[in-house]
């Protein structure tokens, strides 16, 4: 059995059932809400960075807690894309090194690739913050972003190993 065939295979049928159904739920009107729904965040956003408070205001606890929440739900996002199913446990079960091998590899790739992109995009929205807030230098948010990251991986190789 070849399980980076078997990886790919179900992987373009996943994506391609996707591509289906995000054609049925981004239509016009609901583009055109999501459209203008951004663009209001974006000004207050940039209203937030440009008008000047006071320091008491920026050094407030709650802007740490709000950072924390945001860079939270960002590590929420991204799974372990293995498109296993319930069927799988008994065909598969004699192949388990090929299947680490081979078929969880692609997945762990793959899922880290998409893992990462949504990390990188939920840490941009903070950066701002942290820059006007607490951190002095790029170096601290480079560290920020590749220890968020490495912690993303290991839990999606953590959830890897809870599978066996």
């Amino acid at each position: 059995m070849k399980g980076n065939k078997l990886f790919w295979q179900r992987f373009r049928r996943t994506q391609r059932t996707n591509v289906k159904y995000f054609r049925l739920l981004f239509n016009d009107h609901f583009v055109l809400f999501l459209v203008i729904l951004f663009g209001a965040f974006v000004l207050g956003y940039r209203e937030l960075l440009n008008t000047s408070y006071p320091i008491m205001f920026w050094r407030s606890n709650w802007w740490q807690v709000v950072i924390i929440i945001w860079l939270l739900i960002g590590l929420h996002i991204g799974d372990l894309l293995t498109y296993f199913r319930p069927a799988d446990r008994l065909y598969l079960l004699g192949n388990d090194s090929d299947i680490i091998k081979k078929y969880l590899s692609s997945a762990i790739r793959i899922s880290i690739i998409y893992a990462s992109i949504w990390q990188l995009i939920f840490i941009g929205v903070v950066v701002p913050l942290l820059l006007r807030i607490y951190v002095s230098s790029m170096a601290r948010v480079v560290a920020i972003v590749v220890f968020i990251i490495t912690y993303k991986l290991i839990l999606l190789l953590y959830e890897r190993d809870k599978l066996f």
